[in-house]
């Protein structure tokens, strides 16, 4: 589980930042947390509002600072998510 946050360097992207990396802490194994603060790179992912906050790829919320509980929220049903996915999988290769 990758979470992802887009800005530049300024106050709201270090607040989401520091948000993001207080929830994870809980999710450390298996979750981790990557920035990305270059503008060529964030209009390859087509982010255009800042902070920008991705699970798995997945955008969760943009031009905002999303509070520590959303975060929570957001990476655990991204591994609730995936966790189904597995298990169809798996019956799918048993059936």
């Amino acid at each position: 589980m990758v979470v992802t946050v887009f800005g530049l360097p300024c106050v709201k992207t270090d607040r989401t930042l520091m948000n993001v990396e207080e929830a994870v802490g809980g999710f450390r194994r298996r979750t981790r947390v990557t920035w990305v603060g270059e503008i060529e790179e964030m209009n390859r992912w087509g982010v255009h509002q800042t902070p920008t906050v991705c699970v798995n790829n997945k955008p969760k919320s943009h031009g905002r600072i999303p509070s520590i509980h959303e975060v929570k929220t957001w990476i655990e049903e991204e591994m609730r998510e995936v966790g189904t996915l597995r298990k169809r999988r798996v019956q799918e290769v048993m059936a």
